[in-house]
């Protein structure tokens, strides 16, 4: 166990951010820029994973599967005026029919934790001390009736996944990796990846057709390559100078960035800080991390 403080405490987002576009990495994790929230695809992702949460929470905890679907729905998925948004109204059809799906299903495993916070060294280490403090949380974490563990992560998508998708995702290779470096964790064999389409045609739709789970297994040579990787990406990340961090542009890509017009105007002169205060972004004194 590495005992001297990291220099450097980081996230796959923010790994996966700077394998992207190293510029937007800068503007989010370094110049710490925070853009206004704005209702979309991760405002309903984000709901999803507090729906997902409370669900697994309160199975946990023995509460009654009638009790905790009554208690989502009131606290989560209607206002307090009894109305819904148009994210709370498609999240509860997602929970409906999850809860179709699943719920013999999951009387099968054992809910080890909920929404696991973990925080491991990346390797390799310099003299013995890490550079990278790899952080974040873990969905669910399952054991099935062998006892074998898997961490689970939740997902939504218009579409479901590939299978060459899939084992191109490293956050789940990570998860997986860092689990296995938790103080008295279990042995880590698997990952699930626990998939709700978000897509709602007009006539029926078979629930499998909506909901689709994967486990994928990952070997201990894979594991360590995946952390090494998300070292380097983090050393290159942080071994930048100011103005160093290069821009990409993609037309795929950056229709989908919250910098896409500042950055672009910046890259003709302009001044890109008062481009980004004129849209509402706020620029913090430090990162906030969770």
């Amino acid at each position: 166990m590495v005992n001297a403080l990291p220099l450097h405490v980081v996230s796959f987002s923010e790994l996966n951010t700077f394998r992207t576009c190293p510029h937007r990495w800068d503007l989010t994790y370094r110049q710490n820029w925070v853009v206004p929230e704005k209702p979309d695809a991760r405002s309903r992702g984000k709901l999803w994973h507090v729906v997902m949460r409370e669900h697994y929470k309160s199975i946990k905890n023995g509460v009654p599967a009638e009790d905790i679907v009554t208690y989502i729905k009131r606290e989560h998925l209607y206002t307090e005026s009894g109305e819904q948004t148009e994210e709370q109204e498609l999240v509860e059809w997602m929970y409906d029919g999850y809860f179709e799906c699943w719920r013999e299903e999951d009387k099968r495993w054992k809910i080890v934790a909920v929404e696991q916070r973990v925080e491991v060294p990346l390797p390799p280490y310099k003299d013995g001390k890490a550079q990278f403090v790899l952080k974040g949380f873990i969905d669910l974490v399952l054991a099935d009736e062998k006892d074998r563990v898997w961490v689970v992560d939740h997902k939504t998508g218009r579409n479901f996944p590939t299978e060459l998708m899939l084992g191109l995702n490293d956050q789940f290779g990570l998860y997986c990796w860092a689990w296995r470096l938790v103080p008295g964790g279990p042995w880590v064999h698997g990952v699930m990846h626990n998939h709700a389409r978000t897509q709602r045609n007009k006539g029926p739709m078979e629930l499998d057709n909506r909901f689709q789970r994967y486990l994928t297994y990952r070997t201990d040579e894979e594991l360590e390559k995946v952390a090494t990787e998300a070292w380097q990406t983090a050393n290159r990340a942080y071994a930048l100078g100011p103005d160093e961090a290069e821009r990409t542009p993609d037309a795929d890509k950056c229709r989908w960035c919250d910098y896409r017009e500042p950055c672009l105007a910046g890259r003709k002169g302009v001044d890109e800080d008062q481009y980004l205060r004129d849209l509402g972004c706020v620029q913090l004194a430090e990162r906030i991390r969770h």
